[in-house]
């Protein structure tokens, strides 16, 4: 099995520096019809590349490892992002050009697009923290009154509710809540429920993790805008603050929304994984039991 194990890594590697480098080639030259997909080569590729990478410094990694919970991260990765689409239709932040013109086709390379965030997050932030050797950073282990936890999930709630009832226009100034919010609503809950949450982390003197995601998040930001830029199929922003001042796409403040996406990526995604242990009736699991990242 190790032997098998170290041939799939070097497959991994390999095959995701082609697809890497492959969707460079279509970025660049925008050759049809392949163009339309080159952000699916790029993330695809950067995904197993990043896998690789893990197994080779750990050992183990969740696409050697735990294929069915990797297969199953894909279309939860897909419909957390897909709410994060339904709020741009009130905050209309973003808009995507040169999609293809069959619906079904449109949707479907959408899909699979949006299957690559958490992953790519996830994963990015995991070998950071390996890398960087963050664990070895350490605080004053914290406590957090229930008053605490409450107001946090007020405010929350308030960041992820109040954008929906401005009117056209102005919700497009209140983006920054949304990327906010769902940390704030959810990591409080699950750290209540005793499920899996950074401010546990936080509770115990450990602040590797959070420190990863925001570190991940700002990588996957920049790489996200980077292959964009070049992209035939792409988004263009419609941000009403500082929007002459861009790199690649982005008007640059909107670079500032990475880091808090990943922590609230990573909150989601532990809601989730506590939902599934009460629906099991099994109680929850912290992601440190066997990988960083990943139940």
């Amino acid at each position: 099995m190790e032997a098998q194990n170290k041939r799939e890594f070097k497959s991994y590697l390999f095959i995701g520096l082609i697809l890497i480098g492959w969707g460079e080639i279509l970025a660049i030259s925008h050759w049809q019809p392949l163009a339309r997909w080159a952000y699916q080569f790029f993330w695809y590729g950067y995904i197993l590349f990043l896998d690789a990478a893990i197994y080779y410094r750990k050992g183990r990694s969740l696409m050697i490892n735990r294929r069915a919970e990797f297969a199953a991260v894909l279309p939860i990765s897909a419909g957390l992002w897909l709410l994060f689409e339904w709020y741009n239709l009130y905050l209309e932040n973003w808009h995507y050009v040169n999609l293809p013109s069959q619906y079904w086709v449109s949707v479907t390379g959408s899909l699979v697009a949006f299957a690559t965030v958490v992953p790519g997050v996830f994963f990015t932030s995991e070998l950071l923290e390996d890398v960087l050797r963050l664990d070895r950073l350490k605080v004053k282990p914290r406590t957090f009154s229930r008053n605490a936890l409450a107001a946090s999930v007020v405010f929350g709630a308030l960041c992820v509710t109040v954008p929906l009832f401005f009117p056209s226009g102005y919700s497009s100034y209140l983006f920054g809540f949304v990327w906010l919010g769902f940390f704030f609503l959810f990591d409080p809950i699950n750290y209540w429920l005793k499920g899996d949450s950074l401010l546990g982390d936080l509770a115990r003197g450990e602040i590797s993790r959070a420190l990863a995601l925001l570190i991940g998040g700002s990588v996957c930001g920049f790489l996200w805008e980077f292959w964009n830029y070049w992209g035939y199929t792409k988004w263009v922003y419609d941000v009403p603050i500082m929007n002459h001042i861009k790199l690649f796409e982005m008007p640059v403040l909107g670079f500032l929304g990475f880091p808090p996406f990943a922590l609230e990526l990573f909150a989601m995604y532990a809601s989730l994984k506590l939902l599934h242990s009460f629906l099991k009736g099994t109680k929850a699991r912290g992601y440190r039991k066997k990988m960083e990242f990943f139940p």
